[in-house]
């Protein structure tokens, strides 16, 4: 009976250990780079060769849509590392969060990235938005 309860209760303490691991680590997901987090379409990213830098992009996947390249951009350049969808943090159904591409700069060079705003499903539609960051990597 003695050595059951002390099962149990390592069990639940464990079970608890690694509820708490995974809850810090989602709530400290950094979007912090070494280079530069880019939100402004408008303004050109610029990175020196090796750095890694993102792209923050408001998106809602609660309605189907996600960002997509829309058309390719300079491999040579700039290198896709990765996206990823971090919702808000929110009670509300439907809330909606950010997309977060992660780039390295490989050598020095300039390119465009062009995103589409799209529900991958719907062929021959017009994306909802599209944008355009312009990467200077020197």
């Amino acid at each position: 009976m003695k050595g059951t309860f002390v099962v149990y209760v390592v069990g639940v303490i464990t079970v608890f250990a690694v509820v708490g691991c995974v809850i810090a680590n989602e709530t400290q997901k950094s979007l912090t780079y070494e280079s530069v987090q880019c939100t402004d379409p408008a303004r050109p990213v610029t990175v020196s060769p090796g750095k890694k830098f993102v792209i923050v992009i408001e998106s809602n996947r609660t309605t189907g849509f996600s960002w997509e390249i829309a058309k390719p951009f300079n491999e040579n350049v700039v290198t896709l590392m990765g996206k990823e969808y971090l919702p808000e943090k929110s009670d509300l159904d439907g809330a909606g969060g950010k997309e977060v591409w992660t780039f390295i700069a490989v050598a020095a060079g300039q390119t465009t990235i062009y995103l589409k705003y799209v529900r991958p499903w719907e062929k021959g539609i017009p994306p909802k938005q599209a944008t355009a960051y312009t990467v200077i990597v020197r």
